[in-house]
């Protein structure tokens, strides 16, 4: 004989009833990056979420950069920037630029070296 008033009554919440499982989170409005407002620049012109990561910069006139161009690689991609020419870079492309020091001998009265001090060896501005 069958008796069924002993078990528990059937539910089609497989476990989570039970508490074996954790309830399910509740489904909340998808908001995605796509539906925020894009960045528009005074120009008129729409900028994307890479190139609101990427100043414009100008590289000074420097006898260290060769007439074709000074080439930096960072992270798999490739930058060729001339020296007088506006040009937008990520913001690691000024890291880069940053670290890159040379040490120049200051010379004293007596023409003889008293110190070195640090100088940037591309040097560059930042265009607003």
């Amino acid at each position: 004989m069958n008796d069924a008033s002993n078990l528990p009554p059937e539910t089609d919440d497989d476990d989570e009833s039970a508490g074996n499982l954790p309830p399910a989170a509740p489904k909340a409005a998808a908001k995605t990056k796509a539906a925020a407002k894009p960045k528009v620049t005074s120009s008129g012109e729409i900028i994307t979420a890479e190139q609101s990561e990427r100043v414009k910069i100008i590289l000074e006139e420097n006898d260290n950069i060769p007439p074709t161009g000074l080439f930096i690689g960072i992270n798999g991609r490739s930058f060729l920037l001339r020296a007088g020419e506006e040009c937008l870079v990520p913001k690691d492309v000024l890291g880069v630029l940053d670290d890159a020091v040379e040490e120049v001998p200051r010379v004293g009265s007596s023409n003889n070296v008293v110190e070195y001090r640090k100088k940037m060896r591309f040097p560059y501005r930042i265009v607003r």
